[in-house]
């Protein structure tokens, strides 16, 4: 794909899980170590896109418009804080929808403490696995 990578870094914040809730605003210092943490719930720390590149949706954004869990897209522009990307099968076939950045935490017990992190609720989606092509068809 001859076009140029965008690259999309997250906003991190921590909270120990032991305290009273206090949170550590990550995003003025280093890249931490929590930022190389790839929990299945959240999104990746860095994210590296090309328009015309197919992504999976990791979250239910808006159901009742397409934007469902484990649905695939293929991006058609990208700007700093939004995606848009055409649905690829499924009733909204062909539609067009913006993809926004979202706040996600990580699950208690994954980690000693919780992230928060502000990133696009997505991953590149060049292959996938049987379990998230349930429910999809495949031309080929």
């Amino acid at each position: 794909m001859p076009r140029d990578i965008s690259e999309y870094s997250s906003l991190d914040a921590l909270i120990d899980g032991e305290a009273s809730g206090d949170s550590h605003d990550l995003s003025s210092k280093p890249p931490p170590v929590e930022q190389s943490f790839d929990t299945p719930n959240l999104p990746p720390s860095h994210l590296h896109l090309k328009v015309g590149v197919p992504i999976i949706l990791l979250r239910n954004l808006r159901p009742h418009q397409g934007l469902c869990n484990r649905t695939r897209l293929q991006i058609i522009s990208l700007t700093r804080n939004c995606i848009e990307a055409r649905i690829l099968g499924g009733t909204f076939d062909g539609q067009i929808r913006l993809i926004p950045r979202v706040k996600l935490s990580s699950q208690p017990g994954d980690l000693p403490y919780i992230i928060t992190r502000t990133q696009f609720p997505v991953r590149v989606c060049f292959a996938m696995t049987i379990y998230k092509t349930q429910g999809q068809s495949f031309d080929i």
